[in-house]
């Protein structure tokens, strides 16, 4: 796991410690389009943590598979059944659960 993926958390806490006036994290592609779970459903929060965790693991196997030329169609199989997870999930929690875009253009 990429623990850097993970650093707005930390920033997210010390805004809410310490109540700046004005709170600057990096504007990165990804957090452009992120959205915030709002709610306590904790296992939609574990699904959510798990697929993403098993996306991170596909995408480090495959940029290892790739340096020796040994991906193969199983493994490809793998990469779409997880995307189709993440299609999935992403359409179950966008219907039923609110969310925020994490970050606006003002």
């Amino acid at each position: 796991m990429d623990e850097r993926n993970y650093l707005y958390h930390a920033q997210l806490n010390l805004v809410k410690a310490f109540r700046p006036k004005i709170s600057i994290i990096e504007n990165v592609p990804g957090m452009r389009n992120a959205k915030v779970l709002v709610g306590d459903d904790a296992e939609l929060r574990n699904e959510i943590e798990n697929l993403w965790q098993a996306l991170e693991n596909y995408k480090g196997k495959k940029a290892a598979l790739r340096k020796i030329n040994k991906i193969d169609e199983t493994f490809e199989a793998e990469g779409k059944a997880l995307k189709k997870r993440k299609e999935l999930l992403l359409k179950t929690f966008t219907k039923f659960t609110k969310l925020y875009l994490c970050c606006r253009r003002y």
